[in-house]
C-alpha cells in the first residue's frame, strides 16, 4: 500500500511539473480566439506594394506548361499573417520576404483537396533556410487556435517539433486533423483561385511514391510586402 501511494504521488507530480512547464512555455503569449480573427477578404487591386514590413504579402505564381513550354502568370495570392497567433512564425516569415529568399522557388507538392506546399530552396521538399524556428502549435505546448481551414497557410515541418525554417502550405481542403500540430499563422484574403488551379494542376510520383510532385512547373515569382487600402 505504502508503495502505491508513493507511485501515486509521483504521477501528480509528474503532472504537475508537465502544467507548470506549458504555463511557462505560454507565458507572455495570449491566444486569440479563432473567432476573433478577421478574415476579411480584401480587393487585390487596391494592395499597394511596399519595402515596408507589412502583415499582408502578395505571392506572385506562374505556371510552366511541361509539354508545350507555355507560361502561365496567375492571379496574385494576397496573405494576411497573424502576428498575435504565431508571433516567432511570422517574424520568420517576413525576414525571409525581406531577403527575398522565396523569389523563384516552386511549389513542389500538390495534393488535391489538401494542401499546397512550396518555399523549399531545393525543390524536393528536404531543403530549408539558416535557421530553425519554435514550433508555435499546442502539440509544443503553445496555445495557437488558427484552424486549419481552406485558405489558411502553416508551416511543414520534419518530425522534430521545432523543424521548421522555409517550407510552407496552403490548406486548400478544411483539414481538421492537422489542428494543433502544425504553426498556422495566416489566411488568403484573395486569390484562392489561383490555389485551386495550382491543386488542379496534373502531378506524377515523387522519389517517395506519394502522388504530388507537379508535371507542369509552378513558380513562386515572387512574395513582397503589401498594404491593402
Amino acid at each position: 500500500m505504502k508503495q502505491y501511494r508513493i507511485a501515486i504521488r509521483a504521477l501528480l507530480l509528474c503532472v504537475l511539473c508537465a502544467l507548470m512547464l506549458m504555463a511557462t512555455a505560454c507565458a507572455g503569449h495570449k491566444a486569440p480566439a479563432f473567432a476573433d480573427l478577421d478574415f476579411t477578404a480584401v480587393d487585390p487591386s487596391t494592395c499597394t506594394e511596399t519595402e515596408k514590413v507589412t502583415n499582408y504579402v502578395k505571392i506572385s505564381v506562374s505556371i510552366t506548361d511541361a509539354q508545350s513550354g507555355e507560361k502561365t502568370t496567375c492571379e496574385d495570392i494576397i496573405v494576411r499573417l497573424y502576428p498575435e497567433v504565431a508571433p516567432e512564425t511570422v517574424a520568420n516569415f517576413q525576414k525571409l520576404v525581406s531577403e527575398h529568399f522565396y523569389d523563384g522557388l516552386t511549389f513542389h507538392r500538390v495534393v488535391k483537396s489538401f494542401m499546397i506546399q512550396g518555399g523549399d530552396p531545393d525543390g524536393d521538399g528536404t531543403g530549408s533556410s539558416d535557421e530553425k524556428i519554435k514550433g508555435e502549435f499546442n502539440l509544443n505546448n503553445f496555445q495557437n487556435n488558427l484552424k486549419h481551414i481552406r485558405g489558411v497557410i502553416s508551416m511543414a515541418r520534419g518530425t522534430e517539433f521545432n523543424s521548421a525554417s522555409c517550407q510552407f502550405f496552403i490548406v486548400h481542403k478544411t483539414s481538421a486533423h492537422l489542428n494543433g500540430s502544425y504553426a498556422s499563422f495566416g489566411y488568403v484574403v484573395a486569390g484562392m483561385d489561383t490555389v485551386d488551379m495550382i491543386a488542379e494542376t496534373p502531378v506524377k510520383n515523387n522519389d517517395g511514391g506519394e502522388k504530388s510532385t507537379p508535371i507542369n512547373k509552378v513558380v513562386i515569382e515572387s512574395i513582397r510586402f503589401v498594404q491593402p487600402e
